[in-house]
């Protein structure tokens, strides 16, 4: 889960700090074959990270107790990670 939370902190800083769209047309396309692979990189990675939350979620509610420190973790990067994925 931590890997995922970092390639989602990753892609993030990437797309918030991407060069100015290019008037060039060669630049042009380079950008929009970046922007596809990264489109295509969260495709996959969100589609990881909805696995995940559902095997934690599972997990959590197997658990039971909310005062366990492993399922406050989990339940701690459930949160980080849907809050990465809403302010994508």
């Amino acid at each position: 889960m931590e890997d995922i939370i970092t390639d989602l902190q990753t892609t993030q800083e990437t797309v918030q700090t991407a060069a100015p769209i290019a008037a060039k047309p060669g630049k042009l396309r380079e950008q929009l074959d970046a922007n596809h692979a990264i489109i295509a990189s969260m495709d996959l990675k969100l589609a990881e990270l909805e696995l995940v939350k559902a095997d934690a979620q599972r997990m959590i509610d197997e658990a039971g107790g909310v005062e366990d420190e492993s399922v406050k973790g989990m339940t701690s990067n459930v949160s980080i990670d849907h809050r990465l994925s809403v302010q994508s």
